[in-house]
């Protein structure tokens, strides 16, 4: 049933193909620069170069030959949970507002803004849920439990990866620590999706929306919030989003028997 034995490479080269593709790709930054052409675009060509590397590495974006959902009852659960999810993000990370104000803006920025957003949406879904969960299904691929966690492990990944800003823009240690919280927890419900979908263009897409804001462009520190809401939001987040984690989990171990 599992699809992660076209590629040829072992999961520990996956693994070292990854940290080099990231630390690649977020170091090179200040050095790729075309006169004339935004920086915003060159990220996003770069980004998709990368997902370009990544996807002839695995050869394909699905991680089993077939969808792993059989039972409608498990499957409906999960679409609840999921739909349940997106609405609490879309409404405490105000994503209409994010669009709205952004479609205030000049058609010039509003349009640099969707590949500032594309960029991180196509980039780090590939890297993350692509090569990431690809390998950790690789290492885990004779456990029982084998897809909770690799959406775990993935997702912790994701949200270490954040720790790099602190480097990048002077970020503070709370405000990084903050983001590294729920970068976990948004990376646990994109990995649902991805082994949900078995695929990977509606985590991009979310990706994509969940970044799709006026100050994606600026590249400024994120500044230090209360925790208080940062937990309220997320923790509801990460036990959703690991129930239906435990749901996939089941439903691979049931019909693999």
């Amino acid at each position: 049933m599992l699809n992660v034995n076209k590629s040829r490479t072992t999961p520990f080269q996956e693994l070292i193909m990854f940290l080099a593709i990231y630390f690649i790709f977020v170091f090179s930054g200040p050095y790729l620069s075309i006169p004339g052409v935004d920086n915003n675009i060159i990220t996003f060509l770069t980004a998709v170069v990368f997902a370009g590397i990544i996807f002839f590495n695995l050869k394909t974006t699905h991680l089993f030959e077939k969808n792993i959902l059989h039972r409608r009852s498990s499957k409906m659960l999960i679409i609840t949970l999921s739909i349940i999810s997106f609405l609490w993000l879309f409404l405490a990370l105000g994503m209409m507002n994010n669009i709205t104000s952004i479609l205030k803006l000049s058609p010039q920025l509003i349009i640099l803004a969707m590949f500032s957003a594309l960029s991180a949406g196509i980039f780090e879904e590939f890297l993350v849920r692509g090569l990431a969960v690809h390998f950790s299904m690789k290492f885990l691929e004779k456990s029982r439990y084998s897809i909770f966690l690799s959406v775990i492990f993935s997702s912790i990944i994701f949200g270490l990866l954040h720790i790099s800003n602190s480097l990048v823009m002077s970020q503070s240690f709370t405000s990084t620590a903050q983001q590294v919280f729920y970068a976990t927890a948004i990376g646990i419900f994109l990995a649902v999706l991805r082994i949900m979908t078995n695929g990977l263009i509606l985590p991009v897409l979310i990706h994509s929306l969940i970044d799709f804001s006026p100050t994606v462009t600026s590249g400024t520190p994120i500044a230090v919030q209360s925790w208080t809401p940062i937990l309220s939001v997320f923790i509801p987040i990460i036990i959703l989003m690991s129930i239906a984690a435990a749901i996939l989990n089941s439903e691979k171990n049931h019909f693999s028997n």
